[in-house]
C-alpha cells in the first residue's frame, strides 16, 4: 500500500518514529511471513488505512464437518463390524451404513468430538 500511496520508507518511517530501516525491515519481515499483526496495524494506521486480519476456509465448515464426521464414523463402524465379525456376528452392508449414518449424526451434534478422536480419519 505504501508503494500505491506514492510513499517513501522515510515518509512512513517519520509518520511511525522510527528509522527508514525500521520500515525497510518491517517490509522484509511482511515478505517473509515473519511480520507480527501489531506492526501491520501500526503502519496500516500511519498509512490512514485500517488492517483486517482474515482466516478463510477453503471450501465451507459445514463440507469440512461432514467429510470429517463421515470419515470418523466409518473408521468406528469399521472397528465394531471387525469386532463382530471375530465373534461371528457380521453385519450386512445396509446395516453397517445405516449404523455409519447414525454415529455421523451424532457427532456432528458434538463437533469438538470430531478433533478429539484418536484415528487416522
Amino acid at each position: 500500500m505504501r508503494a500505491a500511496l506514492g510513499m517513501r520508507q522515510r515518509d512512513l518511517a517519520a509518520k511511525l518514529g522510527v528509522t527508514a530501516q525500521a520500515v525497510a525491515q518491517m517490509e522484509a519481515r511482511e515478505e517473509e511471513g515473519s511480520v507480527t499483526v501489531g506492526a501491520l496495524r501500526e503502519a496500516a494506521r500511519a498509512m490512514g488505512a485500517e488492517l483486517f486480519y482474515v482466516v478463510l476456509p477453503e471450501r465451507s465448515i459445514a463440507s469440512t464437518l461432514d467429510e470429517r464426521a463421515g470419515a470418523l464414523a466409518r473408521a468406528i463402524a469399521s472397528q465394531v463390524h471387525h469386532s463382530m465379525r471375530l465373534e461371528d456376528q457380521a453385519t450386512g452392508d445396509e446395516e453397517r451404513e445405516a449404523r455409519v449414518a447414525e454415529i455421523k449424526a451424532t457427532l456432528l451434534q458434538t463437533p469438538s468430538l470430531l478433533w478429539a478422536a484418536r484415528t487416522n480419519a
